[in-house]
């Protein structure tokens, strides 16, 4: 029941007046090149300094929501996927904070 009451939450907060749509359409052009800087320095091995280790596929950006309190916020994430060959699906197999990121 919880998962249902957090997608009906998340409805709710993106049909505010398209409130969640204008906030991405301003927010993505400025975060785009800060995102391709985090791309380029961990879509790589973790060898040369990346997060992929063998069998990871490659990096992607996440915003994902989560409770604090009674509040919601959103917390943005840079996501390692991994393909899994049976399923024919990507899963992510790690989550980092991108505030954590940029300060490395």
């Amino acid at each position: 029941m919880k998962g249902l009451q957090m997608i009906k939450r998340m409805r709710q907060m993106a049909s505010g007046q398209g409130m969640m749509e204008q906030m991405a359409e301003q927010l993505l052009p400025m975060a785009e090149p800060v995102l391709q800087q985090l791309f380029e320095k961990f879509n790589k091995p973790v060898e040369d300094g990346g997060l992929l280790e063998d069998g990871d596929y490659g990096v992607g950006f996440s915003i994902m929501p989560m409770k604090k309190g009674e509040e919601w916020t959103f917390i943005y994430l840079i996501v390692v996927y991994t393909y899994d060959d049976e399923t024919g699906r990507m899963y992510i197999s790690k989550k980092k904070p991108v505030t954590e990121l940029a300060n490395q």
